[in-house]
């Protein structure tokens, strides 16, 4: 992590640059986290929040709790940085209500700005086991849309940023050979607008 951010922080001593943003995990923030990131320039700090419903997250096997991702915002914010939520739907035990709730708890904690990625299953990954014995299935791409335009409209009526919709293409995405399961397009953000 140091080294990263002082390659970053370059920049700004520089003055290329004015501030760095990062993305990571509720259960990494804490108060020495966020002095280090502080001393380094970093303004926005993006949470991988995905949901804030705890059958969720278990069933995801995140390894934090939805409480977890409330104190994290809680410190993030009071410690003057701005909060990005990234959210995911389509997940393992979330429906639409899971995943309303969880954009109104994002924008409640004090997010700006925010990220919806619909579910992709990945080749390799315990999700596309438990995808192949039957234990979830990926939405199909009507309700996908459907659901993240949902999400969006809580979003946008908050006056939240929206930072992305869906991946960024990448030439593993854009040939499919990486993708086991779920809904992928690169135009997934204009679809779901």
């Amino acid at each position: 992590m140091l080294t990263l951010l002082e390659k970053a922080h370059r920049y700004i001593e520089s003055g290329e640059d004015k501030s760095v943003r990062i993305s990571t995990r509720p259960d990494y923030i804490d108060k020495e986290v966020l002095s280090i990131l502080a001393r380094y320039g970093v303004t926005d700090i993006e949470l991988g929040i995905q949901s804030m419903n705890d059958n969720v997250l278990a069933a995801c096997r995140r390894g934090h709790t939805a409480d977890d991702t409330r104190r994290a915002c809680r410190m993030i914010t009071e410690t003057g940085f701005r909060l990005v939520g990234q959210m995911m739907t389509g997940l393992p035990c979330s429906d639409g209500q899971s995943e309303l709730d969880t954009a109104r708890e994002i924008v409640d904690m004090g997010a700006c700005g925010a990220r919806i990625y619909p579910l992709v299953v990945f080749h390799g990954t315990e999700l596309e086991g438990m995808m192949l014995s039957g234990a979830f299935s990926p939405l199909p791409e009507d309700e996908v849309i459907r659901r993240s335009a949902d999400v969006l409209d809580i979003f946008v009526s908050a006056g939240l940023e929206i930072l992305r919709i869906g991946l960024c293409a990448q030439d593993n995405l854009l040939d499919g050979s990486s993708i086991a399961g779920g809904f992928y397009h690169p135009a997934t953000g204009e679809m779901v607008k």
